[in-house]
């Protein structure tokens, strides 16, 4: 029985190899007529083309199945160009190719856009020694800078954008433009650079006398300067100037300057930015001014409208020129001493505005807010506003008894409100004064613009006794005397009072 076996399994063995040998020597498989050689079918977001090299014996038909991606075929070579791909994904498109009737397949890769770091790129601004910054980006496509100026330098390498600004040798602010592009992405940035800082020994800056002229008081300044020079002069208060001066003129003047300037250019657009300047020597009339200590700064601009960096300055003091008379107009603090009455004490604060009198000039002033009244009845009609006399042989005022303008109130018929003073002949009993004219107080101002205050002297029984207060009041049509609702001592303004200039 084993015998026989072994003798089939030799026989199926011998009919494998001898269908080998048939199939070796009948079976032959041709060469194939149509092949791709080499390809790079790869392409980047910026679009352009890539190629494939086929081997044929006949024409070559090639289609795409995509609209962005268009092929042609020239010598055996297949040429695929495409459309820039602005998405952030990669896209897709499958070529077939036919020749001699068979059929290849290739496809075609267009990367996504890859664009990344150059929304960092700002306007900048360099120092007179230059600068250098950098700004790490990262793109899989093209990118291109532009710029007009010498002194602007943009490089790419390992994955940065450098902007390097050359030191500024010129006596001018220099202004520049970087413009910029990758892919879709597109932008600019402005680059100013600060010329050096130099205050000329030639800038000499002089400053005029003061007049004055109701109700402006005015001053002029002059700068030697070159007719090459163009610069602007201001007079500075100095307590509006933080820290340095030097610092400030160009981190708050210049800026300010500037853009007073180009908004005139802009309301006049047939003037140009150096209209506004002023050059070589002139004198400048600075008008509606207070006395006080002021700097006159110089400061150059060129025409681009940037600073030239040439500056010079004067501390100089303004003094007030301006007759007594005109020194009182203003707002004024008033602020009590206590005076005892009836076991109680008078206090007082408040605020008075005192005024030229336009009708009666260097005769008497306009006085509003004693007693601080707000009845609206009383506002409407000015009627508590009264008239300082103004004594021109000292330059001091005075507060007199007076009726101010009449109005109607309420069942009192037409009232008036009325300064009186008070008086006392025992220090507990206190008087009032209702008659007109007498001298309530009197104010005088020293050379530093103190005041000292002088109470009015009420005589009686050939005795003089000072004012020890005043208030007002409202002097009824029916003939009554009325506090318009303040407790009597609480209206009171005590004499002598402290006057301080408030503004």
């Amino acid at each position: 029985m084993k015998k026989y076996l072994h003798i089939i399994v030799l026989v199926a063995t011998a009919i494998m190899l001898f269908a080998c040998q048939k199939n070796a020597s009948t079976d032959i498989v041709p060469a194939k007529q149509f092949t791709i050689v080499k390809s790079d079918l790869a392409l980047s977001p910026s679009g352009g083309s890539c190629t494939i090299e086929v081997q044929a014996t006949q024409a070559v038909i090639v289609t795409a199945d995509r609209e962005w991606c268009t092929a042609t075929v020239s010598n055996k070579i297949v040429t695929v160009s495409a459309e820039p791909n602005y998405s952030l994904e990669s896209r897709y498109c499958r070529l077939k190719l036919e020749s001699g009737g068979e059929v290849l397949y290739a496809t075609v890769q267009q990367y996504g856009e890859v664009v990344a770091g150059l929304e960092e790129l700002s306007d900048l601004t360099a120092p007179v020694e230059g600068r250098e910054i950098e700004v790490k980006i990262k793109t899989n496509v093209a990118v291109e800078a532009v710029t007009e100026e010498s002194w602007i330098h943009v490089t790419l390498e390992d994955n940065k954008f450098i902007v390097s600004i050359d030191p500024n040798d010129e006596p001018r602010t220099r202004f520049g433009t970087v413009t910029y592009s990758a892919g879709s992405v597109s932008g600019s940035f402005e680059v100013t650079q600060y010329p050096e800082l130099v205050k000329p020994e030639s800038w000499v800056i002089t400053e005029g006398t003061p007049t004055f002229d109701y109700p402006k008081f005015n001053t002029t300044a002059s700068l030697s300067a070159g007719e090459e020079d163009m610069y602007v002069l201001r007079l500075i208060p100095k307590a509006s100037v933080e820290g340095n001066i030097d610092d400030w003129v160009f981190d708050n003047l210049a800026v300010q300057v500037r853009n007073e300037i180009l908004a005139k250019v802009e309301a006049a657009p047939e003037t140009a930015f150096k209209d506004y300047l002023t050059t070589g020597t002139d004198a400048v009339t600075f008008d509606d001014i207070k006395p006080g200590d002021f700097y006159v700064v110089a400061l150059g601009f060129g025409e681009n409208s940037y600073v030239s960096g040439r500056y010079q300055y004067k501390a100089v003091t303004v003094d007030d020129i301006r007759p007594a008379y005109y020194k009182w107009a203003g707002k004024w603090t008033i602020t009590g001493n206590k005076v005892p009455y009836s076991g109680a004490t008078f206090t007082g604060s408040e605020e008075w505005t005192i005024s030229v009198d336009e009708e009666a000039l260097e005769q008497s002033l306009i006085v509003e807010g004693i007693n601080s009244i707000s009845h609206p009845t009383v506002l409407e009609a000015n009627g508590a506003t009264f008239k300082l006399t103004y004594n021109s042989a000292d330059g001091s005022i005075s507060l007199k008894s007076q009726k101010g303008v009449g109005f109607e109130y309420s069942t009192y018929g037409v009232s008036n409100m009325m300064p009186q003073g008070l008086y006392t002949k025992n220090g507990s009993s206190y008087s009032r004064v209702s008659s007109v004219g007498y001298e309530i107080f009197k104010a005088s101002m020293a050379e530093d613009g103190t005041v000292t205050i002088t109470p009015g002297i009420r005589t009686s029984g050939g005795v003089d006794y000072n004012y020890a207060g005043f208030r007002l009041y409202l002097l009824g049509g029916n003939g009554s005397t009325y506090t318009l609702g303040s407790a009597y001592q609480s209206g009171v303004i005590p004499l002598p009072f402290e006057m301080t200039l408030a503004n």
